[in-house]
C-alpha cells in the first residue's frame, strides 16, 4: 500500500472529510469541521510530497509536461480499498502541497443529507436552472450528485454531467448518465453545455458556473427546454444572483439579470455545520424559489 492510499484509509476510519499535505508540517485531517494533526508521519518534505503527487498522477494517468508542472491539478483518485477521492495538486512558496478530499462510496441520497423537502420538489422541474451555492467544503457537488441520483431513481431520462474532475460515479437505473470531465473529455464547461444540445439530453449537470460563457451557455440550455442544475461558490442565495450577473459587462448585466429572473427556479444555498455533540456535520440549505416577487426583485437589483 503507497502512502496515498495510507493516509486516505487513515482519514476514512477517522471519519475525517479531508486530509492536507504541507511541506514542513505532518499530515493535518479535518474531522467534523476541524483540523487535526496526525502523528507518527514525521513532517513533509519534498521528496515525500513529490512521491505521492506522482503516486496519485501515475496511477490516474496523468503526465505533466512543460509549465503544466507549475498549474493546479485536480484528479479524482480511486484508491487502494476502492473509494474515489478529489485531489488538488497546487504550490506554495516554491513547494508542493496537497488536498484531499474523501468522497462518500456511494452517491447519497437528499433523505440521508437532510436536504428540506423543497429540494427534492426542484428534481420534478420540466426544465428551468437550479443553482447550488456554497462556500468552498460546503458540500454542494454532494447536494448536486443527490439531485441527479433522485432523478436517475425515478426518472426515464438522458443526463448529462459536466465536471472537473469527476467525483461520483453514477450507475445508470432508470436514466442514461454520462459525465464529461474538463480536461480530459472535453476542453471546457462551456463548449460542454453546448455540445450538449446536440446530444439528447434533458437534463444536464455544471459542475460550476465559472465564467461568463458557461453561465450564457446554461441559460441557453434552459431556454431550449432542459432543466439544468449547477453549482456556483458564492455563499448566499441573493448574493450568488447578484454575482453571477456582476460577471458580465456594464451594458449586458440588465439583460442576464432578466434572464435569470426568467429562468432561475431556485437556488440552494447550504453550509455544513457541526452537530450539538461535535460527533458529525450535516448540510444546512437556506432554498429561495423564485416566484414572481424575487424575480421583480433580481431585475431591479434589489
Amino acid at each position: 500500500m503507497g502512502r496515498m492510499d495510507e493516509l486516505i484509509g487513515y482519514g476514512r476510519e477517522h471519519g475525517c472529510s479531508d486530509i492536507h499535505l504541507t511541506y514542513g508540517m505532518e499530515p493535518v485531517v479535518r474531522c467534523n469541521g476541524r483540523l487535526v494533526k496526525i502523528s507518527g508521519y514525521g513532517n513533509m518534505d519534498d521528496v515525500v510530497l513529490e512521491e505521492i503527487v506522482l503516486e496519485a498522477l501515475q496511477k490516474e494517468n496523468v503526465k505533466l509536461s512543460g509549465d503544466r508542472k507549475l498549474t493546479d491539478i485536480d484528479v479524482c483518485y480511486e484508491a487502494a480499498d476502492g473509494t474515489r477521492n478529489r485531489v488538488h495538486i497546487y504550490h506554495q512558496q516554491r513547494h508542493t502541497a496537497i488536498a484531499i478530499r474523501l468522497l462518500h462510496a456511494q452517491v447519497p441520497t437528499l433523505e440521508e443529507l437532510q436536504l428540506p423537502p423543497a429540494v427534492k420538489a426542484l428534481t420534478e422541474l420540466p426544465q428551468g436552472l437550479v443553482v447550488v451555492t456554497g462556500a468552498s467544503g460546503s458540500g454542494r457537488t454532494t447536494t448536486l450528485a443527490a439531485c441527479v441520483e433522485e432523478i436517475n431513481r425515478r426518472e426515464k431520462l438522458h443526463i448529462i454531467t459536466v465536471e472537473e474532475p469527476v467525483e461520483y460515479l453514477y450507475k445508470n437505473k432508470n436514466c442514461i448518465i454520462e459525465q464529461r470531465e474538463v480536461g480530459v473529455d472535453v476542453t471546457g464547461f462551456a463548449e460542454a453545455v453546448h455540445s450538449a444540445l446536440r446530444e439528447d439530453a434533458e437534463v444536464l449537470l455544471v459542475g460550476e458556473l465559472r465564467d461568463q460563457e458557461t453561465v450564457s451557455a446554461a441559460l441557453h440550455a434552459v431556454e431550449t427546454g432542459h432543466l439544468v442544475f449547477a453549482g456556483y461558490h458564492i455563499p448566499g442565495a441573493a448574493e450568488a444572483m447578484e454575482a453571477l450577473a456582476e460577471m458580465f459587462w456594464p451594458q449586458r448585466k440588465q439583460q442576464v439579470k432578466a434572464q435569470l429572473a426568467r429562468h432561475v427556479k431556485a437556488v440552494v444555498s447550504q453550509k455544513l455545520v457541526t452537530a450539538e455533540d461535535g460527533s458529525s456535520r450535516k448540510a444546512e440549505a437556506e432554498v429561495l424559489l423564485m416566484d414572481e416577487a424575487a424575480a421583480e426583485k433580481l431585475r431591479a437589483g434589489r
